[in-house]
């Protein structure tokens, strides 16, 4: 049976999110999109763009649908897909069937009078509601515990390590196709303690990352990056070059090292760390050819590395940083080439063509608040953009005019010296505002004077030492307080 609360955390969170409705029309292929995926990951991924965008409401939830009942034995994730339809279905005749207890199961939900609606299939996925193939996939989810479990009770009593480890492996997969995280999770912790390799301890610790990213449990998922880390060090250390050469590192390693620098990534990602988010993304390898049907991603694709990188790098990184890491990188190269609309901001942006760049960026937005990861941080890193720009703008001028600046950035003139003022009291920007003229000028600043004024500061702080020190000794001499002897 699959138990009412096995539900990723993500997708509860992620509910909560849906706030922010994606209401413009948008260019997706969305069975494109589902296609690079794999695991979890593209079912989360796919309920999350049917919570905040209702013109791909219908063909997300048929694709989360057919993947989960193809792929899966999640029938908890199944009932949420009728769930989600319900929610809907609910705002808008105004049922109060669904309001929200939250002790209701899913199951309890969509057995009330407008369930029963939605799972006959009189919903906008025209989605019907397989009873029988609940039933048969809950008795045969079943079926596979019990005999995964007895499997492993014999290899913990005939005291075989390496067959244990397989089969609390085993059992942490099986949990993860049910939907069942905190019992993958578990299985997956208790498999370290049989591991016999470095390899089978970082493997443990990749899928422990992975499984506290769909939980949404970032310090825990952080605290296995560390340790797959430190496998990875230590083997390095371990593997001695070879005539003089440099150390060379296993295609083990160096793959692990980019799926730890994904992760790695996300975790600075989804807590504000954009310029930390920047240099993991910037030291994963990946190949925009690898991100096939063939070969999904269990997290994130190269399209998604791309984008957070562009938002990331644009909101932190200087220019000089901006070419040297970004548009020269080696690796980061390969995934630009195949993201043009991403290389053509980035470019933009470096060549001080902020119109171009702030344009490309307001076409993509919507598309970006789609992404799982990336959709709470989008407003925060497009204003981070902004702000930059404008300072960027600023730099060269002794006076910019307002109407000029006012075109560049899209907006009005008066729009435009309110952001500046703000801009200015933060200290971002060392100018004053000239509203008749409307013109934004910068502040003089006469190197002379400046050295002139801090070293009479200087000397009248040396005065005030002085003064106290005389006042000290006087009070000491006379006896009125105790010195040091």
């Amino acid at each position: 049976m699959s138990e009412p609360n096995s539900e990723s955390p993500t997708v509860r969170k992620n509910q909560k999110k849906a706030s922010k409705f994606v209401d413009e029309p948008l260019q997706i292929d969305l069975p494109s999109y589902a296609a690079s995926y794999s695991g979890p990951i593209k079912y989360l991924r796919l309920l999350f763009i049917a919570q905040v965008c209702p013109a791909l409401k219908g063909q997300a939830l048929r694709l989360a649908h057919d993947y989960i009942k193809t792929s899966t034995l999640n029938v908890s994730a199944y009932e949420q897909i009728f769930e989600v339809l319900l929610h809907s279905f609910n705002e808008k005749y105004g049922s109060g069937d669904s309001s929200g207890a939250g002790e209701t199961s899913n199951n309890d939900k969509l057995s009330s009078a407008s369930g029963k609606i939605i799972k006959s299939g009189h919903n906008e996925a025209g989605l019907v509601y397989d009873e029988e193939w609940v039933e048969k996939t809950t008795l045969r989810a079943a079926r596979n515990r019990d005999e995964l479990e007895t499997e492993l009770k014999n290899f913990k009593v005939n005291a075989i390590k390496e067959c244990t480890r397989k089969g609390y492996v085993d059992l942490a997969n099986f949990c993860l196709n049910v939907g069942e995280l905190n019992g993958a999770m578990k299985y997956f912790t208790r498999s370290r303690e049989y591991c016999t390799s470095w390899q089978q301890d970082l493997n443990s610790c990749l899928s422990i990352v992975k499984v506290s990213i769909y939980q949404a449990a970032w310090s825990h998922a952080g605290a296995y990056v560390s340790m797959a880390e430190n496998f990875c060090e230590t083997q390095n250390s371990e593997s001695p070059p070879k005539n003089g050469d440099a150390r060379l590192i296993s295609p083990a390693v160096a793959a692990a090292r980019s799926e730890l620098a994904l992760a790695s990534g996300l975790i600075k990602l989804v807590t504000c760390n954009y310029q930390d988010a920047t240099t993991q993304f910037l030291q994963a390898n990946c190949d925009p050819d690898e991100c096939t049907a063939d070969k999904a991603a269990s997290l994130l694709t190269s399209t998604n590395v791309a984008y957070c990188v562009t938002l990331c790098a644009l909101a932190t990184l200087d220019r000089g940083e901006l070419r040297s890491r970004v548009l020269n990188s080696p690796t980061f190269r390969l995934i630009l080439e195949a993201e043009a609309e991403c290389r053509d901001i980035i470019t933009a942006f470096y060549s001080a063509n902020y119109a171009a760049c702030l344009d490309a960026l307001q076409r993509i937005k919507n598309l970006l608040r789609l992404d799982l990861f990336l959709a709470d941080h989008v407003e925060s890193l497009y204003e981070r953009i902004r702000v930059k720009a404008m300072c960027q703008y600023f730099v060269p001028y002794v006076c910019a005019d307002l109407k000029l600046m006012a075109e560049v950035f899209r907006t009005g003139v008066t729009d435009l010296e309110n952001e500046l003022a703000e801009l200015i009291r933060k200290g971002n920007i060392k100018g004053r505002i000239d509203s008749e003229k409307q013109l934004l000028c910068s502040l003089k600043v006469d190197p002379r004077y400046q050295t002139f004024s801090n070293t009479i500061n200087i000397v009248d702080q040396c005065h005030q030492r002085l003064e106290a020190a005389i006042l000290r000794s006087n009070l000491i001499r006379h006896g009125y307080t105790r010195g040091w002897h």
